[in-house]
Formats: C-alpha cells, structure tokens, sequence
C-alpha cells in the first residue's frame, strides 16, 4: 500500500500540475502566466521533497525556497500589473502581411471586446467593417477627389463603431464630396508609412485623383520605429545612414522585439521596467523623424501630392532620455517641409473621458470628430485647392 500511494503521488501530483499549466496556457491569463507557473512548480518541488530520501532533501529545499520567494515577488507585481485590459477579437481580423508585418484580413465584418480579466467587465464592444481593399469601411463620395489618412489605431478607430472614426467624421464635414481612405491600422508608425511609399502597395487604391495624404502620429511610436516592443515582429526595420532610413529587413532580425517578448511574461518587469525599456533614446526620434520626412517625400515623388502631419504630443515622460521635446519634433517636421497641426486636444487628454475611452486610452467619437475638425479648418485657411471640387 505505502508503495501504491508513493507511485500514485509521483505520477499523480507531477500530471495534476501539468494539466494546472496546460488550461493556465490556453486561457485569457496567458500573458501573465509566470507567477501562475512558478507556484505550481513550487508545488511539484513540495511533493518531490516528500518523497526523495532525506539525504537528498537539502538541494531540493533550498531550490523550492527560492523558487517561492520569486514567487512572492511575482505574485506582489502580478496584483500591481493585474487591471491591464484584455482584447478579445474576431480571429482573422489581424493577419500577416509582407509589406508592413501585419494588416487586415479578409474583407468583411469584425468584433472587438476590451475587457478587465478579473471581473469580465466591458470597457467597450465594438465592429470593424473592411471593404474590399481591406480597409477600415468609411462612407463617402465615390467620384470626387481623394484624401488618404494613414496612421495607427487611432487613424483606424479602435474603440468606436464605423461611423465615429477619425476619417468618417472628415468625411461628414465636408458634405461626402471628397473620397476619404481609411488606411490606419493597428500599431502602425512611420516605418509602415514608408515602406508603403517605397513599394507602392496603395498605388491601386488611391486612384488618379489623390489629394493629399493624412499621417497621424505621436512620439510614443518610437518603440515600434526602433524595434523594441515585443508586437513589432514583422515590422519594416529601417537604420540611419548618413541622416538618411536605409530599409535593413523586418525587426525580428534585430533581436530587441525577442527580448521583451519573453521579459514581458514577468509581472515584475510589466509593472517596473516595461516603459523604460521601450522609452525613446535621441537617436531613435531621429530614425522617427528621418522616416516621416523621407515618407512624405516619396509621397510627393510618387503621386505629386503634400503630406500634412497630424501630431499628437507625447509629453516629457515619453522624451525625457532624447533630448527632445514635442515642440522640437514639430519643428524638425516643419522644417523639412511639413504641414503639422497639433492635434492633441489639450494636455490631460487620457484622464478626460470625453477625449478618452474610460479604462482604454484610445480616443472617442467626441475625439475623433474634434481632430477631424482642426484638420478641416487648416485646410481651409492654408490648403484650400485641397477641398476644391473639379467643375462639372
């Protein structure tokens, strides 16, 4: 009997646990799951020191001693780190894709459900409609002249249903007498915006009457332009040579984006270190700038049309280690050519729900429609052939 039970404890407790890691792994909690790992491998070495002879314990309990105080330190930064929001998206809404690393899937209807993991509360709930250019559903005049809106998620609408999103509500301001496109998507940045001049994926899209392109962009991008957050894989890596954004591959070659991806399992890096990791050094705001300048450029080369910039500020936290301040970006901006505007709506956009979704920092209807606005009014006072409708 004493013999049963020991095999069955051997076997029985190690399968248990495994089984324990195996729905920790496929569940919702999967990003966090170091602390979850951690304990039960301090459980299988409690069982395994009950059962090894006692000569063999000490080198067993010193290691489990171990493994619990990093468990306890885990455990502490996990409950810190435990309200970041969860995205529960239709599958195919995000696919590969050679150019930028990743876009949109297959023409059709998609669903976003932001989430708190603990308590399943809905932060918003959402549909994206893609048309067939797979791109982010506006609804304007089918015969008029062109602007095209690059950007990242705040360019696409994350957050908002088809009818509030940035280049909608342009749309709707100007009486859906202009083609407006929606080419944003998520964690989009000036090196997709490039890369896009240099291959000419939109050259079909855009048409014979294109306008003007739309970028929007913050600082706080810079993570993505120079590699090091963990969602940037795929992306268009670009090094400065000489001033001037040399493409030299995908991220993934440059080993930073592996890096965090494995660090930011660790709920003590997530609540400490994560920003600083990804925080932007000057040589990187140079890469961003060179990028969006070089980008706007071949806009022009490309399909003789201006580029204007709609910049969101990212504020000292962001830039502190550059050297930079947002007013400098902007001047480095303008002074190679670029129309800016200031889009930032004010300097406590993410606590003030009417510019920010509650819970999410993504902008909201209200948001989008007072950008679309600013951009509007510049265009009217500075660019006004922009807006000019050809004679009948």
């Amino acid at each position: 009997m004493p013999r049963l039970m020991f095999w069955a404890r051997a076997v029985g407790v190690p399968a248990c646990l495994g089984l324990c890691g195996y729905v920790i792994y496929v569940s919702r909690f999967a990003p966090h799951t170091i602390f979850f790992y951690l304990f039960l491998l301090f459980l299988l070495l409690v069982d395994i020191v009950s059962l090894v002879p006692e000569r063999a314990r000490e080198a067993f309990v010193v290691v489990g001693a171990l493994v619990f105080g990093l468990c306890i330190i885990e455990g502490a930064a996990f409950a810190f780190d435990s309200d970041t929001p969860v995205s529960i998206k239709t599958k195919g809404v995000i696919v590969r894709n050679l150019v930028f690393g990743w876009g949109p899937g297959d023409p059709g209807v998609y669903h976003e459900r932001l989430i708190y993991p603990y308590s399943g509360a809905t932060i918003y709930e959402v549909t994206y409609t893609f048309d067939d250019h797979r791109l982010r559903k506006t609804v304007p005049s089918d015969h008029g002249p062109t602007i095209a809106f690059f950007g990242d998620s705040f360019t696409l609408g994350v957050g908002v249903n088809d009818p509030d999103t940035m280049p909608q509500a342009f749309a709707d301001l100007t009486d859906h007498k202009i083609r407006v496109l929606n080419l944003g998507f998520w964690a989009y940045s000036p090196q997709q915006f490039l890369r896009a001049m240099e291959t000419g994926v939109f050259d079909k899209i855009v048409g014979s009457d294109l306008r003007l392109f739309v970028f929007f962009t913050a600082p706080w991008q810079t993570d993505r332009v120079a590699c090091k957050a963990d969602y940037v894989f795929g992306a268009p890596r670009y090094v400065l040579e000489n001033g001037n954004p040399i493409f030299a591959g995908v991220c993934f070659d440059h080993g930073r984006p592996k890096i965090e991806g494995l660090l930011s399992r660790v709920a003590i890096f997530r609540a400490l270190f994560k920003r600083y990791f990804r925080i932007g050094t000057r040589g990187d705001i140079q890469l961003y700038i060179a990028e969006t300048l070089k980008a706007a450029a071949l806009t022009r080369e490309r399909y003789h049309v201006p580029t204007i910039v709609l910049f969101l500020s990212a504020g000292h936290d962001n830039l502190w280690m550059s050297g930079f301040t947002d007013q400098d970006i902007m001047n480095e901006l303008r002074a190679g050519g670029l129309p800016v505007i200031d889009v930032s709506l004010g300097k406590h956009t993410w606590n003030n729900p009417k510019l920010s979704i509650p819970g999410d920092w993504h902008p909201t209807p209200f948001a989008h429609r007072a950008r679309a606005m600013l951009l509007k009014q510049f265009l009217v006072a500075h660019m006004p052939e922009i807006l000019a409708l050809p004679r009948q």
